[in-house]
């Protein structure tokens, strides 16, 4: 109300004439009810407010205090999530221990990978979602299996099978290309389902981008074991001597298999003790399911190539998955 008036009191004036002595006779006690009024509200207002401002404010001072705490390679979302997470289990009270067992996970992790920084259970650094690395690579995988449907036999077998003889002509890339190539249906499946189920979790834990190099190198060692073997060992194993660079042969090989082994490999080492159902309906512990992939792949070894698979291959990538444990483990 007292606004009211002094409204109209400035309209007054306007209408019989400016001046500065009236205006301030009318004003005057109009402003000072009004005044009056607004300060007893916003005492009323404040006094009511005063618990839920004091727990803004603390929660104002959480937030700063957690973003205060710097963390190499800092982003809105992962360094939050780091600094959240020490505050978090830095207070011994703020938990039961039943809930902070079933939250272990969640415990603060050193960086894993050096100078690629990240955090160890939140996704990492670099190339994004590791479900979007995951389903790239599996439709790389479904991409080269339609090329061999529709380029020349001469131009897929040059570029994406990789063999001794492809390295000794400079055909490097076959390295990497040869672990994306599947001619036949059920291998494409096979592989495809293995790298889905676990890689899921190796990119849940480890990133994106420590998935996509676990592929790359469990692919790139396991076709340089293929070569080794087949140029190095399996003529000792025969009995034939010479100079290595001129017996250096192997037959070709493409297939995402040792990529794949990398990663099962690591994941069985992660979580041993996990059942995995062999053949789809045999339920084993993890840690047994390896020895069995491992174990046969060495025993077929000593007679090269089963099947066309290559157990080289296998081992390699294997190795692969085994060096990541012992580089990322805790």
């Amino acid at each position: 109300m007292g606004l009211r008036k002094a409204a109209g009191a400035a309209r007054s004036c306007w209408t019989d004439g400016f001046s500065l002595t009236r205006l301030a006779d009318y004003l005057a006690p109009s402003l000072r009810s009004s005044y009056s009024q607004s300060t007893e509200l916003s005492n009323s207002i404040g006094r009511a407010a005063a618990p839920v401002n004091s727990r803004f404010k603390a929660g104002v001072g959480l937030a700063s205090g957690l973003f205060s705490r710097g963390t190499s390679g800092f982003s809105p979302q992962v360094g939050f999530a780091v600094s959240f997470r020490r505050s978090f289990w830095s207070n011994p009270g703020e938990l039961s221990r039943r809930m902070k067992s079933e939250l272990q996970w969640m415990r603060p992790r050193r960086d894993l990978f050096g100078g690629f920084g990240g955090s160890r259970h939140f996704g990492g650094s670099g190339y994004g979602d590791p479900q979007l690395v995951l389903g790239w690579l599996i439709a790389a995988n479904v991409g080269v299996f339609f090329l061999w449907r529709t380029m020349s036999p001469k131009f897929m077998s040059s570029n994406f099978v990789v063999s001794a003889d492809a390295l000794k002509s400079g055909r490097l890339h076959t390295l990497v290309t040869s672990a994306f190539s599947q001619q036949d249906l059920h291998h494409l499946l096979s592989n495809m389902i293995g790298l889905y189920f676990f890689g899921s979790e190796i990119g849940r834990i480890f990133g994106g981008q420590k998935l996509m190099m676990l592929y790359l190198a469990g692919g790139v060692v396991g076709a340089l074991s293929h070569v080794g073997y087949w140029s190095l060992i399996k003529p000792r194993l025969e009995g034939s001597y010479g100079k290595w660079y001129s017996r250096l042969y192997s037959p070709g090989l493409l297939g995402s298999s040792g990529a794949v082994n990398a990663i099962i490999l690591l994941d069985i080492l992660l979580f041993p003790k996990r059942i995995i159902y062999f053949n789809l309906f045999i339920p084993i512990p993890a840690a047994l399911f390896g020895l069995i992939i491992v174990g046969s792949d060495l025993w077929a070894a000593r007679d090269g190539q089963r099947s066309g698979t290559s157990a080289a291959a296998h081992l390699g990538g294997a190795a692969v998955g085994v060096l990541a444990f012992l580089k990322w483990r805790l």
